[in-house]
């Protein structure tokens, strides 16, 4: 009987030992709210990531975050819309140079379509320069990192695998804080202005595509009552001939 307390005893105890480390690792693993910290709560929460490494824990903080990204995220969604179309007009400035200096007339009307073909050619391309990024700084394979990256362009934001993380950690001095806060702050909003742009394009091109479908279709019907009109009035000038002819030959 004693041996039995003493092993439900020691159960119990390694039990609550479990508990006590599993609690331990899991505030080891929250960011802490320094400077840059904070900076990339803000950054993640107007940007709809919300990686959750980071989180407002008590109620001011909650209702100041609930305010503070109902003002913020109408801002950042024009910044990133804006920052996009700058995307775009690049991407067709340069088409529409090379394409003048090469063949030597105007690009085509289809050039929309080659816009956002080299758009989202330009998003798998960083994101793969990205992944390569992640396999240095992080020691990452190139799938695990491209996964990283592609969660966090989509704003999906699982959190299990958090981009420049251990670049950020390592930073100690104030100067090395202040680099690290503005090379992590880079990469972000490249890659959003560019799926951004994706999404423009997609959104210009369905609408075009949709126009131009209607357009057709009104065109198409105005044709058919206009020959339909012309055949009318062909037959009214015809019975009105034979009704004259006819006529005539009465009077006779």
């Amino acid at each position: 009987m004693a041996e039995e307390t003493n092993i439900t005893a020691n159960a119990t105890q390694f039990d609550y030992f479990v508990r006590e480390a599993a609690w331990a690792m899991a505030i080891k693993q929250k960011r802490d709210w320094d400077f840059l910290g904070a900076c990339a709560f803000t950054f993640a929460a107007l940007l709809t990531v919300g990686y959750g490494d980071i989180i407002p824990e008590t109620p001011i903080g909650r209702g100041l975050t609930i305010i503070y990204c109902l003002v913020g995220l109408p801002l950042s969604v024009m910044a990133l819309k804006t920052g996009g179309e700058a995307v775009v007009h690049l991407i067709s400035s340069t088409e529409a140079f090379f394409y003048s200096r090469t063949c030597g007339t105007p690009p085509s009307p289809h050039s929309l379509r080659r816009c956002l073909a080299t758009s989202v050619i330009l998003v798998t391309v960083y994101l793969c320069l990205m992944a390569g990024l992640g396999m240095y700084l992080e020691e990452w394979s190139f799938l695990d990192s491209f996964y990283a990256w592609f969660i966090t362009f989509s704003t999906i934001g699982f959190g299990d695998l958090v981009p420049l993380e251990s670049f950020r950690q390592r930073a100690t001095s104030d100067a090395d804080i202040l680099f690290a806060g503005i090379a992590i702050t880079l990469p972000y909003l490249i890659g959003f202005c560019l799926v951004s742009c994706v999404i423009n394009l997609l959104v210009e091109v369905s609408e075009r595509g949709l126009c131009g479908a209607i357009f057709s279709k009104r065109t198409c019907h105005n044709i058919d009552g206009v020959d339909e009109e012309a055949g009318r009035s062909d037959g009214d000038s015809i019975e009105m001939q034979v009704h004259m002819s006819y006529s005539r030959r009465c009077s006779i």
